[in-house]
């Protein structure tokens, strides 16, 4: 994840790199959400079926799931503030 940077001081071809690699991450952070819970949702499952009930292996994903939730919402934060300030300089 990048520091915040200045958006109306690049070009459009800087922000349309920028805008790519959001969108990259924007995938991984998708990617990672969806293993997450798939990994929450085994050991959920065998927790059930085995009668073994272990905090940790659904604590531990939950909170991955948690963190990656809130990357995705900064990186579509970002994905947004790139795009309306393309809208700005294309309309220019």
């Amino acid at each position: 994840m990048e520091i915040s940077k200045d958006h109306t001081s690049m070009s459009v071809e800087e922000l349309m790199i920028e805008e790519k690699k959001a969108r990259k991450e924007q995938l991984l952070v998708s990617v990672l959400i969806g293993f997450m819970v798939g990994v929450l949702a085994f050991a959920v499952v065998f927790a059930v079926i085995g009668k073994e009930f272990r905090l940790v292996s659904i604590l531990l994903p939950s909170a991955m799931v948690y963190v990656f939730y809130r990357m995705a919402g900064r990186t579509n934060q970002r994905l947004a503030e790139i795009r309306a300030e393309l809208g700005r300089k294309r309309a220019v």
